[in-house]
């Protein structure tokens, strides 16, 4: 197994055990301050690990410079607005099934911009979904709306 396929494989691992840590124990705190410590964390624990893993190969570990250092920074602002939403989703009552159901939009909508951006953005031929595709994202959909539905009937 590749180190890129072990990588997808297990994220979703670490974020199913944070989900459950949120749900069980941290729900009742306010997202912004939840964020502001595991942010602090990540940010501690990625300087360290990079400090010591750099001298191994310090190409590998280069700073973004010029317009992929803003990027950069567009990354952070993106994951800190999903960070804010996903977390505040559970602050406000939402159970861990629906928030995790829900998630399964993910791909949907990652595909869907890579397709429409891939035209706009990048200036790349616009490749329409195809019907297997199609039916994943109905499925998908479909999967959201009944997690959905059935959390109102239980509220």
């Amino acid at each position: 197994m590749s180190k890129g396929i072990a990588f997808a494989v297990l994220a979703p691992l670490f974020y199913a055990l944070a989900n459950v840590l949120i749900e069980w124990k941290l729900v009742r705190y306010n997202n912004l301050s939840l964020m502001v410590v595991y942010a602090a964390i990540i940010a501690g624990v990625a300087f360290a690990i990079r400090l010591a893993a750099r001298g191994a190969d310090p190409a590998a570990y280069a700073f973004p410079a010029g317009m992929n250092l803003v990027w950069l920074i567009v990354l952070g602002v993106l994951f800190f607005v999903a960070d804010y939403l996903y977390v505040g989703a559970y602050t406000s009552n939402v159970s861990l099934l629906t928030i995790t159901t829900i998630s399964v939009l993910f791909p949907v909508f990652a595909s869907l911009i890579k397709l429409v951006g891939s035209r706009f953005l990048a200036g790349m031929t616009f490749t329409p979904p195809t019907p297997t595709l199609v039916i994943a994202y109905v499925l998908a959909a479909t999967a959201v709306i009944l997690v959905v539905k059935e959390g109102m009937k239980a509220a």
